[in-house]
């Protein structure tokens, strides 16, 4: 059993991913054990999360339910997941600029898992859900063609000014008419930057767009 279960939607992005087998396993066969370094992706079951083509592998940290439980254990990712955007809100309807993220639960890899007498798993488990609302992921240019700019008030961060429109990084996927001289606002400037090696074809991919037009703010996967 794995929960969230298959096709569960508006997933928390801040939830933590549960592995049930049908005995005791020894959990560093499925996965690393928290330590001071950083965990690498090893182990029997693998979570990566997914938005058009593109799959990133999440490294986490294992650990049993409990200490008198071994059948069950929890998954602890290194960051969040990253949140879906919905133009129109999560129950509204779709949107062409809609941002679905699809986290994977893998555990298919078998002989990978090991049981207490060291006997391997035999049973496939895999699972897929979909992710609430929340942080999107962050890709962004970087100088010398930006300007990083400091944000204070209640909200402190950084923002980043690209100056010419040609970084790549997440945004807006609206793509500038070629056919005019200006460029548009709301609109990438990337696919028109002079250092690609072939030009790139709308519909762009995920993260083949940046920042909306020149002196432009960048954003995030979500458009914000």
């Amino acid at each position: 059993m794995i929960d969230p279960p298959l096709g569960t939607t508006g997933v928390p992005v801040s939830k933590s991913v549960t592995v049930a087998f049908t005995e005791a396993i020894q959990p560093f066969s499925a996965g690393p054990l928290p330590s001071a370094l950083p965990p690498p992706v090893t182990g029997g079951i693998r979570l990566s999360f997914q938005s058009a083509q593109n799959t990133v592998n999440m490294p986490f940290t294992l650990l049993p339910t409990n200490a008198y439980n071994f059948t069950k254990v929890t998954l602890t990712p290194a960051f969040q997941f990253p949140g879906s955007y919905f133009k129109n809100g999560p129950n509204g309807l779709p949107d062409i600029n809609d941002v679905k993220f699809t986290v994977t639960v893998d555990a298919t890899t078998l002989g990978a898992v090991k049981d207490l007498v060291n006997l391997s798993n035999t049973i496939p488990r895999a699972s897929t859900f979909d992710t609430g609302e929340g942080a999107g992921i962050v890709d962004l240019p970087v100088s010398p063609g930006v300007i990083f700019m400091g944000i204070g008030g209640q909200k402190p961060g950084i923002a980043v000014l690209d100056l010419d429109g040609f970084g790549q990084g997440t945004g807006t996927p609206n793509q500038d008419n070629l056919a005019t001289l200006p460029i548009e606002d709301d609109t990438t400037n990337f696919p028109n930057n002079p250092d690609l090696f072939q030009p790139l074809q709308p519909p762009l991919a995920d993260r083949e767009h940046a920042a909306r037009g020149r002196l432009a703010r960048s954003a995030d996967s979500r458009a914000r």
